[in-house]
């Protein structure tokens, strides 16, 4: 992801997001991620199962437990609108599969439901998977360096559906929650997880804007 920078008012920009960014990372502003805004509330939610070839039979076990759970966690999600007390229970039940193998699972039968929904149900997808994204990031339990890379996938993912073009509100939310997520990433070259957090502030700035979006404006503080 390349940050823009053209000019000597991109120079300013820049110097702003810097300010910005520590102000996240020294807990100066709350560190929380965005909620999307998930539309057709109404439609039912359609979450295919994805049936892997897999020699091994206990990573076809693995494969089908962790899907089932992640599967159920956008479930649960849809059914309670989001409510905490709901999804909370059933991650902690399950924080033993919220382990690498989980980030493998989720693209698998991410990149499979995508293939064979509706556009419009791959956005919902993408949604329930940006806020388990914001759910999972703040988890108290578990193992934070690997919460935080579940966090980046879920983000990532959800952008597959997620355009710019079509969806540029819910293209900057996610932005936004990943340039927290990197702002706060503890694995991988420090140096690198700092570029692509102002990037992606940088990005998600240049959609919100102080009309539109008032409550996000406030949120992304450069």
């Amino acid at each position: 992801m390349q940050l823009p920078y053209s000019s000597s008012k991109s120079v300013l920009e820049i110097d702003r997001l810097f300010d910005g960014a520590h102000k996240f990372k020294t807990g100066l502003v709350p560190r929380q991620l965005l909620k999307v805004r998930i539309k057709n509330k109404k439609a039912p939610l359609i979450l295919p199962r994805l049936s892997p070839q897999i020699s091994s039979p206990s990573l076809a076990t693995t494969f089908d437990r962790t899907q089932a759970f992640l599967v159920e966690a956008l479930e649960v999600s849809w059914e309670s609108k989001g409510d905490l007390g709901e999804i909370y229970p059933l991650l902690l039940e399950n924080i033993d599969l919220l382990e690498p193998r989980f980030i493998y699972v989720l693209q698998q039968w991410s990149a499979f439901a995508f293939s064979v929904v509706s556009p419009e149900q791959a956005a919902t997808i993408a949604g329930l998977l940006a806020d388990l994204a914001g759910i999972i990031w703040g988890l108290p339990d578990g193992d934070r360096e690997i919460t935080g890379e579940i966090a980046i996938a879920c983000c990532q993912v959800a952008l597959q559906a997620y355009s710019l073009k079509h969806f540029p509100g819910e293209w900057a939310v996610v932005q936004n929650n990943l340039a927290l997520a990197y702002s706060t990433r503890s694995c991988g070259d420090a140096v690198e997880n700092d570029r692509q957090s102002y990037a992606c502030y940088y990005l998600g700035k240049q959609v919100f804007s102080r009309q539109g979006f008032p409550e996000e404006w406030e949120r992304i503080i450069f």
